[in-house]
Formats: C-alpha cells, structure tokens, sequence
C-alpha cells in the first residue's frame, strides 16, 4: 500500500506549516501592521504588474523587496523559503525545454542541440517571476488572519457566493487532512506486518471517503443547528490607516511608476 510513515510526515509537516503561518500573523512586524484591504489589493496589483513585463531588473527588485519585507514582517527566514522553491522549481522543470527551442545567438551546441542566449533569459525570467508571484502570496498568508482576510473580501463587496465557497473550502480542507492523518496513525498503530496490495489500498480510500462524507454532514448539521443560512456571518474588524499602511501604498505606487517607465 502507500509509505505510511512518509505519508503522516508528510501530512504532520503540511500542519506544522499552517500553525506556523498562523503565528507570524500575531507578531508584532511590518506587514501584520498594514490594513488587511490594502494589503489584498496591493499584492493582487503587484502580481499583475509581475505578470505583464518581462523586465528581468523589475522581477529581482520585486523579489528583493519581498524578502525585506518578510524580515521586517518578523517571518523566520526558514518558514518563508519553505513556501517559495515548490511552485518555482516545477515551472522551471517545465520551461527548461525553451533554453534549446528559443531562437537566437547560440552560445553552445553539442549533438546538434543548440543553447541559446534568449533561451536562457526567457528560463530565468519565466523563473523569477513564478518566484515573486509565489513569495508575494507567501506575504499575504503569513501576515494575515483568515478573519481579516474574509472580512476584508465581504468589505470589498466581493461576491457572497465567492466568499461563501472560500470559507467552506479552508474549513473543509483541514478536516479532510485531519481525518486523513487520524485513519493513517490507526492503520500503522494496528499494523505489525506491512502488506502492500490494491485491494488494501481500494479498502482504505473507500473507508476514508465515508468516513470524511459523514464528518462533513456532522459539521454541517452542527452549522444548522447554529442558524446557519447559507451565508457566513463575519464579525466587524476595526481597521484604521496608520504610517505602516500609508508607507506600504507609496511603496505599491513606486512599484507601478517602475512599471510605467519600463513599459515606455
């Protein structure tokens, strides 16, 4: 069957994360600081600006930027890279194809397989921009409540519905996870000889689905009983601009003159 212990490390370490993230939100740095719309916006925006230049200086200093914040945010150094090379290192995997296809000056060739000069520049810069895009997403999950953020989506008049269905997949996600890890710690707490076969593997998924249908009518018939009404109510946050937030929007509107002069 799968690799138990690889599995539960695996599933223990996607938590730890998670408590992990949840913490940087409560300390005392920069980014926490910040208003949450702001935030949201600022971050949508810079995404969008990384995503419509192929300026390699813009991409770095981009980066650049949100490693300095992530240490004023007080993000331990460790946790924030752990969240970056994923996503990064699968496109480059993908694009790494382009160095030989791209037309241009060759810089070397062997077996008739060519390298070329703006092969390598577009790998780099495909590279760097999923970098930034990831580490500037990173920012926001580490340095803001779920409740800020669900409350700031409802303030920007974000569709209910989209809200609504944002809410039920973060609750859901963890107790789908939870009960996971609870039946794989069962199965290898029960088992003292290994068997790897399908129809173990069969058993087990089909256990694991009706046991995670049955939890999530528990929970839902638990959010009924509550009042729930097809729409989660979200509690006023107290937002206020201050020199944190005033200074994170000079620093966007900086990041679009940039743009701007690069575009020209």
């Amino acid at each position: 069957m799968v690799n138990t212990h690889h599995t539960i490390r695996e599933i223990t370490r996607v938590f730890r994360d998670y408590v992990s993230a949840e913490e940087f939100s409560y300390r005392d740095g920069y980014l926490q600081k910040v208003r949450t719309d702001a935030k949201l916006v600022g971050i949508i925006l810079l995404i969008f600006l990384l995503i419509t230049t192929n300026n390699l200086f813009f991409l770095i200093f981009t980066l650049t930027s949100a490693f300095t914040i992530a240490l004023l945010s007080k993000i331990h150094f460790k946790n924030y890279i752990s969240r970056l090379y994923i996503m990064p290192i699968f496109s480059l995997i993908v694009v790494f194809p382009w160095i030989f296809l791209r037309d241009g000056e060759v810089i070397y060739s062997f077996w008739g397989i060519k390298i070329t000069y703006e092969g390598i520049v577009y790998v780099l810069t495909f590279f760097i921009r999923v970098m930034a895009c990831v580490a500037m997403v990173s920012l926001l999950l580490f340095t803001t409540k779920t409740s800020n953020l669900i409350y700031s989506l409802r303030k920007m008049k974000v569709p209910s519905p989209m809200v609504d269905v944002f809410v039920i997949v973060y609750r859901y996600t963890f107790t789908f996870l939870k009960e996971l890890y609870d039946m794989l710690l069962g199965k290898e707490s029960r088992t003292i000889v290994k068997k790897r076969s399908l129809k173990d593997a069969k058993k087990f998924a089909g256990n694991f689905m009706r046991r995670v249908l049955a939890k999530n009518e528990n929970i839902y018939m638990a959010m009924k009983a509550k009042g729930f009404n097809g729409s989660f109510k979200v509690y006023k946050k107290k937002c206020e601009w201050n020199g944190h937030s005033v200074s994170y929007v000079a620093f966007i509107s900086i990041m679009v003159l940039i743009w701007i002069m690069i575009r020209l």
